[in-house]
């Protein structure tokens, strides 16, 4: 998978005030065969990072239990792309909200509050974002695809 994330920071550690450093996350050569026993021999190992004041990293549900490294940097991955999506759809919105009615989008017909925003659009419209965001995932699949049997 292509590199999404690369940084180096220092972060504090919740409890215990000592400084522990990550360094660019996104970027390790995973080999597949080593196991992390959590989310905490994870982040120490450098495949995932931790943010403050979960230095140590977080998982409620164990995800990170008993995982590969390939699966740990792959869940890394995914959960920034997610992130970054979820940032937009929320920008969208906050935006929505102060242009409604004023846009030159669909001759200014979308009015009102942004949760009716999209019972609004015209159904054309919704046709072809789904074909633009096939087009782009299909495209960003084909790029970055493993296979998990291999």
């Amino acid at each position: 998978m292509s590199c999404i994330a690369r940084s180096t920071f220092t972060v504090s550690a919740a409890f215990g005030g000592g400084k522990k450093k990550v360094t660019e996350v996104g970027n390790v050569k995973t080999s597949g065969t080593k196991k992390f026993a959590n989310i905490g021999a994870a982040v120490q190992a450098g495949a995932v990072q931790g943010c403050a004041p979960f230095a140590d990293g977080i998982d409620l549900f164990g995800f990170y239990n008993e995982i590969d490294e390939k699966e740990a940097q792959r869940y890394a991955d995914v959960e920034i792309t997610h992130g970054r999506v979820a940032m937009l759809a929320s920008l969208g919105f906050l935006v929505g909200e102060q242009v409604g009615g004023s846009s030159f989008l669909f001759d200014a017909s979308v009015t009102g509050p942004a949760i009716d925003h999209f019972q609004q659009v015209p159904t054309p419209f919704w046709g072809l974002l789904g074909a633009v965001i096939f087009t782009v995932e299909a495209s960003r699949v084909q790029r970055a695809w493993q296979n998990p049997f291999e």
